[in-house]
């Protein structure tokens, strides 16, 4: 016990020694926000708002931070994250959230924000800062492999706290083989990480995770897709209608989103891969390096690609721009896994494969439609 004892307090001098164990350096740090009438004034400011957006609570959230209000600060940042925030923002809640609980000697938990900032679509010497940061976390838990291991993902040596890290782990720890960590950009477009696929066919037009403002995937609650083998057709039959431009469906994206994520659900991610609007836009969902939640069963969801066509084909059809996108983004798929005209599937072929139960879907007036796709893959 002792040994533990020394060992964390050893680290905790290391940390307050370096001023700033678990940020990039001064970038975004709330810890270098000095508390002034300026910043005093600013809150209030923010305080009596009656609404805040997204950036203004993480603003509110780092003025809490640098006055040491750890509490209000946490709930600020999660207000914060619940209210859309750009990559880099998302990043810096996570890391201010790690922050909080560091602060509160809850290791375990703030190792758990830093991996999800280190997952963020950001720069990787913000990437590598989260890690470093996580490790540290790790190491005053007790959990030195794991500290270990996650020393191990940091590329760049330069990354502030690393040389502390290594004092503390005694030596510097080899990088592991390349992998897939998390699913993060791989194109320009930003989309996430996908399974390789034949790059026969050009992908067609797509809205990225963070065009849309999508939250982190839930890295703990997920199962890997492996190589696709089929696709499933679903309609997302809303009970209220969704409207027409860029801001209602990307709102209604983070509705479907947070809907999965919680109650009722606590999915690791919207069910679906991709989502079709009545445009023709083609919405980037869960990554599909992570199996879905659309099938009704891990047996069902299993590598099985879910898109969803916004509306309900119960009683309406999907518009003309809807269909022309669906058939150009399942042809896509198709030519990308190599998966034949017969393993596109209606939700509701799905659902009898596998004796499930639940409502018809994508509904029978969608049928033509599913079977005029399937011809488009066989030509």
């Amino acid at each position: 016990m002792l040994k533990w004892f020394w060992t964390a307090c050893a680290a905790a001098c290391v940390l307050f020694l370096s001023g700033c164990a678990t940020s990039g350096g001064n970038r975004n740090d709330p810890a270098a926000i000095r508390s002034s009438p300026v910043a005093s004034e600013r809150k209030q400011a923010l305080l009596s708002k009656g609404s805040l957006s997204g950036p203004e609570w993480l603003e509110l959230a780092e003025l809490h931070t640098a006055d040491r209000s750890f509490i209000a600060a946490e709930s600020a940042y999660w207000g914060a994250l619940t209210r859309g925030l750009d990559a880099g923002g998302n990043w810096r809640a996570r890391m201010g959230l790690g922050r909080c609980d560091d602060a509160r000697l809850q290791w375990a938990s703030a190792a758990l924000h830093y991996g999800e900032a280190a997952s963020m679509l950001v720069p990787l010497s913000d990437r590598d800062a989260a890690r470093a940061a996580q490790a540290l976390s790790e190491f005053r838990g007790g959990q030195i492999e794991r500290a270990r291991k996650t020393r191990g993902l940091i590329a760049m040596t330069s990354a502030p706290q690393v040389a502390d890290l290594d004092r503390l782990l005694g030596g510097k720890v080899a990088a592991p083989s390349p992998r897939v960590e998390t699913p993060v950009g791989t194109s320009a477009r930003g989309l996430a990480a996908r399974p390789r696929g034949t790059g026969a066919r050009s992908a067609p037009k797509i809205v990225s995770r963070i065009e849309w403002r999508a939250t982190p995937t839930i890295l703990k609650r997920t199962e890997p897709m492996g190589a696709p083998t089929r696709l499933t057709l679903h309609h997302t039959a809303d009970l209220k209608p969704v409207g027409t431009s860029f801001a209602d469906v990307a709102e209604r994206m983070r509705a479907y989103q947070n809907g999965h994520n919680g109650a009722g659900h606590f999915w690791a991610d919207i069910g679906y891969h991709f989502v079709v609007d009545k445009q023709g836009r083609i919405w980037e969902g869960r990554p599909l390096v992570y199996q879905g939640a659309h099938g009704g069963s891990d047996a069902a969801n299993s590598q099985n690609i879910g898109i969803a066509l916004i509306g309900n084909f119960s009683n309406g059809v999907p518009s003309a721009a809807q269909v022309r996108a669906t058939t150009d983004l399942v042809g896509w798929l198709c030519s990308e896994y190599r998966i034949p005209s017969a393993k596109v599937y209606g939700h509701e072929d799905i659902k009898k494969m596998y004796r499930l139960k639940g409502t018809a879907c994508p509904g029978a007036k969608f049928d033509p439609t599913l079977r005029q796709i399937r011809a488009s893959v066989s030509r």
